[in-house]
This record gives structure tokens, sequence and C-alpha cells, in this order.
């Protein structure tokens, strides 16, 4: 019978010094090496390190801080690691006959049965690639051919399962589920160079769980969703008080079977139509939460990246937890605990992962990564980090401004260059000045948190001001030469240069 145990084979991408291997979770957990997970795309590379601290969590949950602190400090003893997942093995074994990891064993191609696709291409499984036959244009955001990818091996394959659950978006819209926090959350995970104890950086003991949330009380189901499944019946949802936390961190919305050769390669899955049906909130620890949005019982509460804002401009929702009367933002649990724990009066490093929401519900236009660094005090540093995002936000308002200025200048201007309406061209401008602004932002603000100076916040105001200076003249530099239009650019530059002084 063939086997592919998550808790023993070697499925860990990872290199050090340029050396590259694929370990085994035991190897990573008992020895003292220095690994970094190293895949081809970023948001993979959070996806795996997110999977690898589930499966921690659940089978080596620390009891409390001083625990977690050795576990930290030092290797596991093979042998405690060999008890801790003897209670788990059948259900990490991605080719179980029963039981495969995060699939559903009955699902299997049959053409008669309308509502089992036969062999979706295994690139359809890593969210931002489009299954062969697509013709969608914004499904080819990520790669360069239809026919890109033919095969991956059983470990990448679990990894892009995994995030495809947990952070992505339906696997076939109307008629597919999304996971427990919704279409395309944020993820945030507390980074460190030696992968070992990376992990153990976002593992959460027992005790701090009970103290701060309900995701260990009570008598839940903590069965995962390919032993007991979900409910996939709207008159009879499952409810999200009983979910256990294994059944949750690991919690599959969608009937899915990777397709595997025998040589171990994954070619394709098959997949079965069906709305899986959740109610009410699971607080997932690795994402920020909307508290007044889960007061007044709106959409999912988690946070999404946004297209028309950097990462940097939500970053106050990854570090603090700020009060209902003002955003009502609770930054995740994993970073709650690392605050209190591991990362008590030290710096912080934390990479943020999400993709971007297309026009309609379950479309991606795009993917954000990124990480930040600050010194150690953070956690007492709300107030000048707010400063410093409104600095670079104000900016922006100030330039979105400076072109409707321009905009005003032109209502007496029926025919424009190349016979644009002017609120045509006004509209474009405005969204080629955001997206350039913004785009050149991200720079800008890892090089402002790389030398950051909590004591003088207001000298970064002038790196802001000066982006959206040059952002305003590169937009406005083809019609400078115009008769016609270079009186409203003047207009808009002053008044761009007016609003900036009062920012400052």
């Amino acid at each position: 019978m063939k086997s592919f145990n998550l808790l023993t084979e070697n499925w860990i991408p990872v290199q050090q010094q340029g050396q590259f291997e694929t370990i085994s979770l035991k190897r990573l957990l008992c020895r003292d090496e220095d690994w970094q997970i190293c895949m081809s795309r970023d948001d993979m590379e959070l996806a795996a390190l997110q999977l690898i601290v589930c499966i921690v969590q659940v089978m080596f949950m620390p009891d409390d801080e001083d625990c977690l602190m050795d576990a930290y400090k030092k290797p596991m003893s093979e042998a405690d690691y060999d008890k801790g997942i003897l209670p788990f093995m059948e259900w990490f074994d991605v080719l179980h006959p029963e039981y495969p990891f995060m699939q559903t064993a009955s699902v299997k191609p049959d053409i008669k049965n309308k509502k089992v696709e036969n062999g979706s291409s295994i690139q359809k499984l890593f969210v931002g690639l489009p299954e062969e036959s697509s013709k969608s244009g914004s499904s080819n955001a990520f790669f360069n051919s239809s026919d890109e990818i033919e095969c991956v091996c059983l470990g990448e394959s679990v990894i892009a399962l995994f995030q495809q659950a947990t952070n992505g978006f339906s696997l076939g819209g109307q008629f597919y589920s999304v996971g427990l926090k919704g279409s395309m959350p944020i993820t945030t995970l507390i980074q460190e160079r030696n992968l070992r104890k990376c992990v153990w950086c976002n593992v959460l003991n027992k005790e701090f769980i009970k103290r701060t949330s309900s995701l260990l009380d009570g008598d839940k189901n903590n069965q995962p969703t390919w032993v007991v499944s979900p409910s996939f019946d709207s008159k009879s949802p499952e409810y999200a008080h009983t979910i256990g936390l294994l059944r949750g961190l690991f919690w599959q919305p969608a009937r899915v079977k990777l397709d595997v050769d025998d040589t171990f390669k994954v070619k394709g899955f098959f997949k079965e139509q069906g709305m899986s049906y959740v109610k009410d909130f699971w607080h997932h620890p690795h994402t920020p939460i909307d508290i007044i949005r889960l007061k007044n019982n709106k959409e999912s509460p988690f946070l999404s990246a946004k297209q028309d804002l950097p990462l940097w401009g939500q970053m106050l929702s990854f570090f603090y937890t700020q009060s209902p009367e003002k955003e009502g933002i609770s930054r995740a649990l994993v970073v709650s605990h690392y605050a209190q724990t591991i990362g008590r009066k030290k710096p912080i490093n934390l990479v943020v992962g999400g993709y971007v929401k297309g026009k309609s519900t379950e479309s991606l236009a795009g993917r954000k990564h990124e990480m930040y660094s600050i010194s150690s005090g953070w956690e007492n540093q709300i107030a000048e980090m707010s400063l410093l995002v409104s600095y670079g936000l104000d900016a922006q308002k100030a330039l979105d401004d400076a072109v409707y200025s321009f905009g005003k200048e032109l209502k007496e201007i029926r025919i424009v260059r190349n016979k644009e309406k002017p609120s045509k061209l006004i509209t474009n401008l405005k969204n080629q000045a955001k997206k350039l602004y913004f785009n050149n932002s991200e720079e800008l603000f890892h090089s402002i948190m790389r030398e950051l100076d909590v004591n003088d916040i207001s000298k970064y105001n002038d790196n802001f001001v000066q982006l959206a200076i040059g952002t305003f003249d590169t937009i406005f530099l083809p019609y400078e030469h115009d008769p016609k239009l270079l009186k409203a650019i003047v207009t808009g530059r002053r008044g761009l240069i007016k609003k900036l002084v009062k920012i400052r």
C-alpha cells in the first residue's frame, strides 16, 4: 500500500548557504540546523511555514511559556517526537486509502457523475495559476504559458492544497466553498532566520489560548474534515463554536482528491461540486480581525489585502489591537502571543502575505507579500507607527486632490490631448498617479523602517512629500507641451504643494 506521511517523509523544501534539500519534520524539530524554507514563490514559502506551524501547534502544543521557551531554545528529542506524532499518524498520510490528508477519498473520476470534474490540471491548485483550459486573461496573472506545470512532487502539492483551502478562494466559483476565514484572508507570522526557532515563535502555548480565546473550550469536534466531513446541507450547518483547534487549522471546505501516479508525482486533482456550511466565527490565530465587522455580523471579519492600498497602509492592524472606538482592529493571536512570550523586549520581524480580490467575489487581481521589522519596544509604539502611516496616506490624498484641481481647470475645455474628454483624462491620471505612488512607496517604507527613529517620526514626512511631488511631475510630464493643459498642470502642482505644506 502506497503511503506518504507528512510526519515521517521528507517534504519540507529548505536551503542553508546555497545548499538545497528536502527534509522531514522530525529532522527539522530534532536537530540544531540552520535551515530556511526555499520555494519558487514567496506566497508558497509562507504557506509552507504556516502548514508546519499548524502541525506543530496541534501535536506539540506547550503547556505554558516555560515549556515554550524550552522548545524554542533546544531541539526536541527523537523519542518525544515519535511519542507526539503517534496519535495523528493516520490523519496525516496524503495517500491514506480512507483518510487522505485534506482530501475526500470517495472523490474519483467518473464520466457518468456530472458533479465530479475529471482531472483538473495541477496548476489550478496553485493560487494564481489557472487551469490549462482557462481562456481568462485575468487568470493568467502569475505564469507564462497555459501548459507550464505538468506535475509536481507530493510535498509541494500538499502545500498548495493547504494554501488553497486556508488562504485562497473557491475552486470553482459559486458551486464551491471557501475556508473558515472567507475568501483570500491575510496571514501574519513571525519570521526568524532559523526555521526551527521560527516555527516555535508562531506556536501558541495552551495557557495563552485558554486565556485569550475559546479555541480549547468545551467538548469540540477535533477530528479533521477528511475524517468527519463538514456539513454540505444549508439547513444543518456546522457551528463554529463546535470546531476544535485541529479541525479548524486544517479546515478543508471542498471535496478534492489528488491524482497521484506510481512515481509519487501529482499531475492533477479531482473535485466534486458542493457548498459546505459553517455558521458564526472561528477565531483563526494567524489573521487579524475587524472587531466592528464581527460585532455587526457583517461578512467575514478577517482582513484581506486591498488592490488600491499597499500592505503598509494596513500595518497597524498587523502589529496592534486598537480600541473599538477607533478602527476596531485586532491583531492576530500569534502576534499577541509573541509579544508576551518569546518576543518580549525583542525586535519583531513579521511576514505578511495575502491575495488581492478582483472585481468579482472569487476573482484574483494579484498577490502581496512583505516583511516588516520593528526594533525592540515596538509593542508600545502604536502612536508613532500610526503617525508614520498617516504621513504616507495623507501625501497620497494630497496627490489625489492635485489631480482634481487640475481637472477643475479643464471644465472649459471640451477636447484635450488625443481628443480625450476631460473627465476620462482625469480618471486615468488619478489612477496612474495612485498606482505609481503606492508602487514606489513600498521600497521607501522599507528604507524608513530600516533606520526608524521613533523619537523623531516627523522627519520621515519629507520622504513622502518628495515622493508625492515626484509622482505628480512624472505623471504630468507628457502633457506639459500642450498649451491648453499647462495652466491646469501649474494650478494642480501649486495645490499639491499647499496641501503638502499643511501636512508638514
